[in-house]
């Protein structure tokens, strides 16, 4: 019994290791890159390739992070393929889950993105124009 009970507890601790493995094998870091231009579009590109795109989602920081669940502006994207996305303007394919509110001048917000298979990416900008950034 005692031989049972410690290969039980050895077959717990593999099972741990191998979905752990799995899980850091399956993810992967989406990198971004934002520009805002002149007239102050603000651009996001995919720097690494073209991630299939399950949502994107705009947010202002708070804490250590930001915040989901009020998103300033969020897309799905049907894990369509894009090389950037413009805030605002939905790509073609994508769904709108909530409609783009102004970007107040002088404030931060998160872009971020869930691509397939546990892609991420997020990346913080400021709003440096000017007057709000209206879509």
């Amino acid at each position: 019994m005692q031989f049972v009970m410690h290969r039980l507890r050895m077959s717990k601790y593999f099972s741990v290791i191998i979905v752990g493995l799995f899980l850091v094998a399956c993810s992967y870091e989406i990198e971004l890159d934002v520009k805002i231009d002149s007239e102050c579009n603000v651009d996001v590109a995919f720097l690494k390739g073209l991630p299939q795109i399950d949502y994107v989602l705009v947010a202002e920081p708070k804490g250590e992070g930001f915040a989901y669940n009020e998103p300033v502006w969020e897309i799905n994207g049907n894990y369509k393929k894009v090389a950037s996305i413009r805030y605002g303007q939905l790509p073609e394919g994508f769904d709108e889950a909530f409609k783009p509110l102004p970007l107040v001048p002088g404030k931060s917000y998160y872009f971020v993105v869930k691509g397939s298979g546990g892609g991420f990416g997020a990346v913080e900008f400021v709003n440096k124009c000017l007057t709000s950034v209206v879509t």
